[in-house]
């Protein structure tokens, strides 16, 4: 009864809530089974809840330039959820640099994580932040080991705005 009761209850508020020449179709049964449709044109949804818990459903509209977008999808516990339409992106296949990129990513930045200078300990969110230049010389210490580059000192006016900005996360953690 209480199902019945919530979806006349959204069946209603969305009937209030959309134009006239929009059309609104809910069907429920006692397993938690649902179905609706909606329609006003520029918008559509249909979406169903089966017997086995998955959720299907399919959208489109209209954007403000006259073009329609169609969206379909598939929720399961087994597989998430599962989108497909022409305007979702897809993945790119890596290339050898991106390869070789994230891979010197990521034993650059193991190596740092590694480097007993910024090793964590409890009071970590106690502490004075590590400096910009103490880890940016271990990056070049990483990246430029034969050649390392040279950093300039902050100017008088990156000093003053590291230190207010350090008196206000200190204000603001209260520590």
């Amino acid at each position: 009864m209480n199902s019945f009761v919530f979806a006349l209850s959204a069946l209603l508020a969305v009937a209030a809530a959309v134009p006239l020449d929009s059309v609104v179709d809910v069907t429920e049964d006692t397993l938690g089974n649902y179905r609706y449709a909606f329609d006003s044109g520029d918008f559509s949804k249909v979406e169903e809840r089966r017997e086995d818990g998955a959720t299907k459903g399919k959208y489109t509209f209209v954007d403000p330039e006259g073009v329609k977008h169609t969206v379909e999808y598939v929720a399961a516990a087994e597989h998430g959820v599962e989108a497909k339409g022409a305007d979702i992106p897809v993945p790119v296949r890596d290339t050898p640099e991106n390869v070789a990129a994230r891979s010197q990513f990521l034993q650059t930045f193991g190596a740092i994580a590694n480097d007993p200078r910024f090793a964590e300990s409890p009071l970590d969110d106690r502490e004075d932040p590590i400096g910009t230049h103490e880890y940016l010389a271990a990056l070049n210490e990483q990246l430029h080991p034969s050649a390392p580059l040279v950093f300039q000192a902050d100017t008088p006016e990156i000093a003053a705005a590291k230190a207010r900005l350090a008196v206000a996360h200190i204000t603001a953690v209260g520590h």
